[in-house]
């Protein structure tokens, strides 16, 4: 009511009534959720406000009408229905709704929750995956199934097609990366139960996050580069990527400025150089930069699709060193410069340039970015708790973002390297938004982003490291620094710690390069000596808040120590790759990662790189609960709070030492579970893990929780039928509800609950355990999975389900091979299953447990199971084959081990597999399915080993190890036939069994005095068995006798008549014997004799065993291979193996093969020895001396003609010309090597070139004298007109004539002759003068010796020298002709060192026979008897060397052979013939040398020359090639004697005698008589011991003897030859004189000679040629004529080679020709004599057999034998 008034009137108005309502606000619409039909269903409308509200029911079915917020309604028809009430007033409404089901069933919905975030966040680049979760039991009947529907909505309502790849009718769903686009999207899943209209919705929000493009720059953060024109930078940038659309097309944009003028470009604006600024990779030379700095900062921006990227940034430090390289580090595996620290990161250092270098090493440093100063404390995130709440181990953790500082300050670590901090704290490490500012494109935006970063810092998960180089807290908030600060490894920052800062507007100027310290060089840099500390550019200090760094290589960093650093690598630090382990360094922050190059002397470079790692998930708690329970009753959660919408969860368990099992991996933070129980040794611990991973792949450590979980079933009694219902109701259920995770952890669960409890029980026999088995098998069996982790689940739930102690039930064999054949089917589809070894052999493992574990019944399909596991693991070795690079995969199993092979040749192998070798031929690769004509000799070979008998119903009492042989096309991989080989396959089988199968052997005993006699009785069963007798022998504490083992049947064998024998020395402790059974026909009974093998003979050790024991028994082997379900014999007998314990069998198919032995029982006899014993008479060693001697005397025959041959070389040899006092003489040396033919027949020529001139030609030739044959010497005194001064080379030619015109000259030495000490000198030559060796030629120009030969090739010429002269063997065929000892005495010293040795070897033979016996064998050669042969020739080598002495003592008293009395010198009257071009030749000789060689004076003896050896190089020759033209005929006769001219004489022959030594007239004959007293007394000696030897020492006589002879010629002689010569060499190896005593040797007495012809004046001249009855005048005209066609004598030409060389080729082809047919005659008797020698019945029987074998017309696979 309004009342109105004023100072005069008022007035009231009628009363209005006014109704005041308050809102309406909704709560919820309540009911069941479902009904029955004809059922009163009552609805409740809550609301939590509003007054005078009435409600409107429409209840689904039509009905309609108002009421109250209760209503009740009835339904009378099934269905679902949708009941809506509104309720209003006067001022508002508001509505509710509410399914309802009404069925004819009581059921209720599937009570479906989402246990993770309402909302979930993935990158474009993850696949989604999202699951339906239950909160409590299914209250319907589920017989029909649930049955799953995902569908997924945008933002706008819109529903999203899915690929049809995506099965949306499972409870889990995964959509693929990539496919849906970045946005906000709602998956919705309905649940219904099958045959009913009920269901649930599950409805989870899914928002999908895009990323920018990344640019990556490879080469790392901060290079440093040369300045040199040579140095080219490479940056590249094709790293980068589209992480949401990976191969889409990028643009680049290079940008480079100096670092810190960011205006200013890095090139000069004269430059002609630019950037390349669109290319994927940047080059540029680095003298190009602009000189004004030498900092410069290349950035590099991508952009993809209209979205760019930050900016990816390298600093390039230049520097003038020439030396420096480019350095730079790459991925291993690429990934971005963010990682996490839970993986592995692996980085290569790469240096430019250094590939010439070999000695290159690596150091790798690591420094942390801005270390913080705060101190976290390690806390775990997870705990568990009671069922009312109460902690279990403490109060409730999580990781969050705020540091937990320690209650007391801590000092830095002495050891720790830090940076010194301002007052003001440095900000802490960026996190990732903060460190995008890497890749802006200003420096500004940086230092904003930096300063606005907080100061917190998560705190460290567990297993944090904890950074040396972390400054430690104060308690003032500021960092305190170190109080004991020690030194550390410099950086290699500090080789440019000079460098200056510039002002800013210049830029950073170029640093003084020269100033580097080296390592080694110098003290290092420290922060109170120079402004800078390696790349911290502004110096150790920090600046301050009006100086902060801008740039990112300025940022402070701390290094971390080596040894700390070393323990985060698992490769080291000095490789040229890093791999740092995961969990090692700390998430978010940033670290500088250095890798520095050197070589031995220098350094070469280094460079940097800036990474960082991305946070660990934090602000996240988790909780256990219960802390206690029992096996698979009690309910166990895992719940996680305030968790990311990124977030991932892992939890799982682990009992014990076994595998860790996850239970469940997913985006739901809430998870229920039952457990087995622990282990009691534990305290029935089970370890609850998790792990949370965020959506960058950052990862906590896991953080593990104990619960107890206590065992429910135990007892020793069987499961009950109650058990076996439960587990198959529950596995019913979870199939039906279609969770297969449930499904893989309840089976899991409950094998391990099963597995204890059937430990547990000791009754003989339960049905269920099979029940339950088969039941948990078919479950597995059915499971479907997704993933490579989930069929990896199954295979391990599989394993262990086969380990149940009853038998594998035929049914779950065959179901287990069939899953496994479809897994091996499905894994190409989800890629790295048959690639992965591990995997492939969880797999292997699993078949192969089934073949150990299943029940082999007897039925008609029994072996199936055998047969298709053996191709099921065929099948997956031959794909891991195809799908490696390996050639080889070696597997073992319980049971089995497998071997597969790759062969890519066509040669046999050997393949061994345990006691099993198995030899392939080499044509297994034609018989492949591809065919003879395969155009690759390519097979696989797979062998399977079998310790037992895997096939039912064979043989498994007799049989041993079974070997299945498989091969396989490389190609098709399709298994070849089994049709027969071509060459058969060798399988060798080891021993079997053991000690075991030996349990029941009797022991017997053998005596010396005794014969043992084994009769074995027993037929063969088949024609293709072998009889193996097994000895075992026990060896006495005394020593041994020989055992003789004697095989022979139907009677007795004696020594003389047997079929098998073997003597046993004891070298080993088993002896195996094998007779095939086809020598076994007709009879049945055996006879085994063993006795003493000396019983012949007299003991002469009297402390021999008086008896050995020994046990044997009798065995027949057969050789079997599985075919069609039995076991049959093959073809081929059992033959023994390498060792006497193996057995071969040769097998002609593809199968399965193994070996069955039967054993024989036998009696035992004894008898006298007595009966067996005789006399031996044995003559061998006789009639070999005897014929020895025999031999002896027709070479001493043969010698004696060589040695006078040999007489004739004798003597000095003076050339034709005549040789007045005025001229220079020279004699010449000529050694011919061994290798030389025994004859020669071409004339040969020399020219002397010395430092004054040449001589002229001279003819090396004397009629009588054979020449230059092999190994001989020739000592030839030739003149020049003048001295030739010092010589430099020689000239040596033949004119290639006759039939044997090859020579081989070892060397030429060269002496002055002179009345005083003349010069001499060496020309090595070594080499081949003929047309047909070598190169052809046959003028050779040979070279002075300047120096010292060195010690090797001194050692080599000395030793061969005296190996031909002084070897007692050798040198009977390779005598020197200059050495004074002929061949008839060598050849007798020989012969008595022969006798020698054979009655020393008598003499071992017959004191030491037993230790002979036992050391070595009768037919081997061992190290002992290698010994005594060795020590039987050092016993003789110092007598045959005493021998040969006296030989050469007798010889040099008699003087050298062929030696005649010194005739007396007449002198003759002419002159000398000097050619015209004798002054010419040498031109300044007679200005050198002044006086004449043989002076006036009576031989004053003239200056020696100087032996420096200055004149030793080769000169230019100085006389022209026209002078040595064609030779002329050589004349018939040329008597080479020495003839004296004097004033009125003719000419007269005269030999130069030598001046012999002091005589010995008895060395002589005492040298004779001693080598016929040695050789007598041997010889008898050895006829005397010989003539009582047996067969078996006298074949140890002829072993000694022999290896005697052989240490002496091959070991002894050598040896002590190359100590003597090592001696000379190591004396005179920098002497080039060192063949003095050669020269000496070989011109002995020829000074004295001459000094006598000196003083009667007479000179020298040879009549050779011309008659003593011809004039004087004839004499002049022929040493003129002689003189003129030596002047013009020159090698042949190429025409008369070619012409000698053909000549040669046909003889050579012609004797080749003669030999091959004696060859061919030769070896056609020797083969009708085999064929058709009769010396014996059974070898003429032995050779018709193996002729009838090899040339029967029938083939080899169908004979019989």
């Amino acid at each position: 009511m309004v009342t109105a008034s004023n100072g005069i009137s008022s007035l009231a108005s009628e009363p209005h009534c006014i109704r005041l309502q308050r809102r309406i606000v909704a709560n919820r619409l309540t009911s069941t959720s479902s009904a029955l039909v004809n059922a009163s269903v009552t609805f409740e409308c809550r609301i939590n406000f509003g007054t005078d509200v009435a409600y409107l029911w429409n209840f689904g079915d039509g009905a309609v009408g108002l009421g109250n917020s209760s209503a009740s309604h009835i339904y009378s028809s099934e269905g679902e229905f949708t009941v809506q009430v509104l309720a209003f007033n006067n001022v508002s409404s508001a509505s509710l709704k509410k399914q309802l089901f009404i069925v004819r069933q009581p059921c209720q919905p599937p009570p479906v929750k989402n246990m993770g975030p309402g909302k979930v966040q993935v990158w474009r680049s993850q696949p989604v995956k999202l699951g339906v979760t239950f909160e409590a039991a299914i209250l319907c009947d589920i017989s029909q199934g649930l049955s799953y529907t995902w569908s997924f909505t945008n933002s706008a309502g819109l529903q999203v097609p899915l690929p049809p790849a995506v099965n949306t009718h499972e409870q889990t769903v995964t959509v693929p990366s990539y496919f849906l686009e970045p946005g906000n999207y709602t998956a919705l899943a309905k649940v219904q139960v099958e045959g009913s209209a009920v269901h649930s919705n599950y409805c989870v929000g899914v928002e999908v996050r895009a990323r920018a493009p990344v640019s990556v720059i490879s080469e790392g953060t901060h290079l440093f580069v040369s300045r040199t024109p040579s140095t080219t930078i490479i940056l590249r940038g094709f790293l980068s990527y589209d992480p949401d659309k990976p191969g889409a097309p990028l643009r680049y944009h290079w940008k480079c400025t100096a670092a810190s003028a960011p205006g200013r470009l890095c090139f000069p604006s004269s430059s002609p150089h630019g950037l390349h600024a669109s290319a994927p990779t940047l080059s540029f030379a680095a003298n190009s930069l602009s000189d004004t700095y030498d900092q410069f900062l290349v950035t590099l921006t991508v952009s993809s699709h209209g979205r760019n990227s930050s900016e990816a940034q390298v600093f390039l430090s230049t520097r003038p060193d020439s030396a420096l390289r480019f350095v730079h580090i790459s991925w291993v595996n690429f990934r971005d410069i963010f990682v996490n620290w839970n993986e592995e990161l692996s980085l290569q250092a790469e240096c430019e340039g250094c590939g010439a270098i070999s000695t290159l090493s690596y150091s790798w440093e690591l420094f942390l970015v801005n270390a913080t100063e705060k101190h976290s404390v390690e806390v775990p995130f997870c705990r568990t708790v009671g069922l009312l709440g109460s902690s279990r181990f403490g109060d409730i953790s999580k990781l969050s973002g705020s540091d937990l500082l320690s209650p007391e300050p801590r000092r830095a670590a002495p050891y720790v390297t830090t940076t010194p901090s301002s007052w003001k704290p440095w900000p802490k490490t960026p996190s990732r938004p903060a460190l995008s500012a890497l890749r802006r494109t200003s420096t500004e935006s940086l230092v904003s982003m930096y300063r606005g970063s907080t100061a917190g810092g998560p705190a460290a998960p567990r297993g944090t490291p904890q950074h040396e180089g972390s400054p430690r807290p104060s308690p003032s908030g500021r960092s305190s620094p170190p109080q004991s600060p020690a030194p550390h490894l410099p950086d290699f920052e500090a080789y440019y710690s000079d460098i200056q800062e510039a002002m800013p507007s210049k830029g950073r100027q170029p640093g003084d390069w020269t100033n580097i310290n080296l390592p080694g060089s110098g003290p290092n840099v420290n922060a109170d000596e120079s402004h800078g500390d390696g790349d911290n550019l502004l110096g150790p200090f920090l600046p301050t808040v009006s100086a902060r760094p801008v740039l990112m290589v300025d940022w402070p960093k701390s290094l971390v120590r080596r040894a700390v650093f070393h323990g985060y690598t698992s490769s080291g630090i000095t490789e040229q790759t890093v791999t740092i382990k995961p969990y090692s360094l700390s998430p978010g922050e940033t670290y500088v990662l250095q890798a520095s190059v050197a070589s031995k002397d220098s350094f070469l470079g280094k460079a940097q790189l800036y990474l960082t790692t991305n946070q660990a998930p934090r602000d996240v708690a988790c909780q256990v609960q219960p802390h206690r329970g029992l096996e698979a009753h009690t309910i166990f959660s895992v719940f996680c709070m305030s968790g990311r919408r990124d977030f991932r969860y892992e939890f799982s368990y682990q009992i014990g030492n076994n595998a860790k099992r996850t239970l469940y991996h997913g985006r739901d933070s809430q998870y229920y579970f039952a457990l087995p129980a622990g282990e009691p040794l534990d305290d029935y611990k089970v370890m609850v893990s998790t792990e949370i991973t965020d959506g960058e792949g950052s990862q906590v450590q896991p953080c593990t929780v104990a619960v107890t979980v206590l065992p429910r079933f135990q007892g020793n009694h069987c499961p009950g039928e109650d058990v076996y219902n439960s587990s198959l109701k529950t596995l019913s259920t979870l199939q039906l509800m279609g969770s297969y995770t449930e499904i893989r952890n309840y089976v899991t669960m409950i094998t391990r609950v099963l597995s204890r409890w059937a430990k547990e029980d000791r009754s003989p026999s339960c049905g269920q355990w099979s029940r339950i088995q088969d039941a948990l098998i078919s479950s597995v069996c059915r499971l479907a999975f997704a993933d490579q982790e989930e069929m990896n689940d199954s295979v391990l739930m599989l394993r262990d389900l086969i380990h149940f102690p009853n038998k594998l039930s035929f049914t779950s064999a065959v179901l287990i091979i069939k899953y496994a054949r479809v897994l091996r089917a499905r894994s190409p589809l989800l890629g790295r299953f048959v690639v992965d070894k591990e995997q492939m052999l969880e797999l292997i493992l699993l078949v192969s447990g089934v073949l150990e574990a299943s029940d082999r019944e007897k039925s008609r399909n029994a072996d199936y199971p055998q047969d298709e596991g053996i191709k099921v693991i065929s099948d997956l070795l031959l794909d891991r084959l195809s799908s490696n690079s390996e050639r080889q995969l070696h597997i073992s199993t319980g049971q089995m081990e497998i071997l597969t092979l790759l062969h890519h040749e066509p040669q046999s192998s050997v393949q061994s597999l345990g006691p099993i070798q198995v030899h392939l031929p080499g044509d297994l690769a034609g018989q492949s399915p591809a065919g003879p004509g395969m155009q690759s000799p390519c097979y696989v070979s797979q062998l399977m080993l079998f310790k037992k008998n895997p096939y039912p119903g064979g043989r498994a009492g007799e049989m041993g190890r079974v070997l299945h042989l498989s091969l396989y096309n490389c190609s098709s991989r399709r298994p070849f036939s089994r049709h027969r080989l071509r060459k058969p396959v060798t399988l060798e089988f080891g021993e079997e069994g053991g000690p075991d199968n030996r349990r029941n052997s009797s022991t017997f005993v053998l005596l010396r005095d005794k014969v043992n006699f084994h009769q074995f009785a027993g037929p063969s069963e088949d024609p293709q068995e072998s009889l193996q007798i097994r000895i075992e022998f026990s060896k006495p504490v005394t020593r041994a006798f020989p055992v003789m083992l004697l095989v022979r049947f139907s009677e007795k064998p004696t020594p003389s008549d047997f079929l098998v024998k073997q003597i046993y020395f004891w070298d080993e402790q088993i002896v195996h014997i094998y007779v095939p059974a086809v020598s076994l026909k007709d009879t049945n009974l055996g006879y085994l004799s063993l006795l003493d093998a000396d019983y012949d003979r007299k003991p002469l050790n009297k402390y021999l065993a008086k008896s050995v024991n020994y046990a044997v028994h009798f065995q027949w082997i057969r050789c079997l291979f599985w075919d069609t379900g039995e076991w049959k014999s093959e073809s081929f007998s059992p033959q023994p193996g390498t060792s006497p314990e193996k057995v071969n069998c040769s097998y002609d198919r593809l199968a399965a093969f193994s070996v069955t032995r039967r054993r024989l029982n036998a009696s035992f006899e004894t008898s006298d020895i007595s009966k067996l014993q005789g006399h031996p008479e044995n003559l061998l060693p006789a009639i070999f001396i005897v014929v020895f001697t025999i031999l002896y005397a027709l070479l001493v025959t043969k010698s004696r003609r060589v040695d006078r041959h040999e007489k004739k070389k004798t003597g000095y040899i003076f050339l034709q010309e005549n040789a007045p006092p005025d001229q220079q003489l020279y004699a010449v040396v000529v050694d011919t090597g061994f290798r030389a033919p025994a004859h020669f027949t071409a004339k040969v020529y020399i020219v002397l070139c010395g430092e004054n001139g040449l001589s002229e030609p001279k003819e090396l030739y004397c009629p009588e004298k054979p020449l230059f044959e092999r190994n001989s010497r020739h000592t030839f005194i030739l003149s020049a007109p003048a001295p030739l001064g010092p010589l430099q080379k020689i000239r040596l030619w033949h004119d290639s004539r006759g039939h044997s015109p090859a020579w081989y000259v070892s060397h030429v030495m060269v002496k002055e002759l002179c009345a005083g000490q003349g010069q001499s000198w060496l020309f090595p030559a070594e080499c081949w003068l003929a047309v047909s060796r070598w190169d052809g030629r046959v003028e050779r120009e040979l070279a002075c010796l300047c120096r010292g030969p060195g010690f090797w090739k001194l050692w080599y010429w000395k030793f061969m020298e005296y190996l031909e002269d002084f070897h007692v063997w050798t040198s009977v065929l390779s005598r020197p002709s200059g050495s004074g000892l002929l061949h008839t005495p060598r050849l007798t010293v020989a012969f008595a060192v022969l006798c020698a040795y054979a009655g020393l070897t008598a003499l071992l033979t017959t004191v030491g026979q037993e230790q002979l016996m036992l050391d070595v064998g009768p037919t081997e050669v061992t190290l002992g008897s290698f010994w005594m042969g060795f020590l039987c020739t050092l016993l003789a080598s110092p007598g045959a060397q005493l021998l040969s002495l006296f030989f050469r003592l007798s010889q040099e008293a008699r003087g050298p052979p062929g030696e005649e009395p010194h005739l007396p010198l007449r002198a003759v009257r002419t002159e000398a013939a000097q050619g015209p071009n004798s002054s010419r030749r040498m031109p300044d000789a007679q200005k050198t040398y002044k006086h004449n060689v043989l002076s006036e004076n009576g031989g004053a003896p003239r200056r020696a020359a100087s032996s420096d050896g200055a004149g030793c190089s080769p000169p230019e020759p100085e006389a022209d090639r026209a002078d040595l033209s064609q030779p002329a005929p050589r004349e018939e006769s040329d008597p080479c004697t020495l003839s004296l001219q004097g004033p009125g004489g003719g000419f007269e022959e005269l030999t130069v005698p030598r001046w012999p030594r002091a005589p010995l007239p008895w060395s002589g004959s005492a040298a004779w008589v001693l080598c016929g007293m040695v050789s007598v007394a041997c010889g008898l000696g050895t006829g005397f011991l010989g003539y009582r030897f047996s067969p078996t020492q006298c074949l140890q006589w002829l072993r000694l003897l022999a290896l005697s002879v052989v240490c002496c010629v091959f070991v002894t002689q050598p040896l002590m030859i190359g100590l003597a010569a090592l001696g000379f060499a190591w004396r005179r190896k920098d002497d080039k004189h060192f063949f003095t005593e050669s020269l000496r040797e070989a011109t002995k007495g020829l000074d004295s000679e001459l000094e006598e012809l000196s003083r009667t004046r007479m000179p020298l001249s040879s009549g050779c040629s011309i008659p003593d009855s011809a004039s004087e005048v004839e004499k002049v005209l022929a040493a003129r004529q002689r003189a003129r066609r030596l002047r013009w004598a020159c090698p042949p030409s190429p025409a008369q080679l070619r012409v000698t060389r053909e000549r040669m080729r046909r003889e050579m082809r012609t004797r080749e020709e003669l030999r091959d047919i004696c060859m061919y005659i030769l070896m056609l008797l020797l083969h009708l004599f085999i064929i058709h020698g009769k010396f014996s019945g059974d070898e003429y029987s032995l050779n018709r057999a193996i002729q009838n074998e090899f040339t029967s017309p029938e083939p080899l696979e169908e004979s019989s034998t």
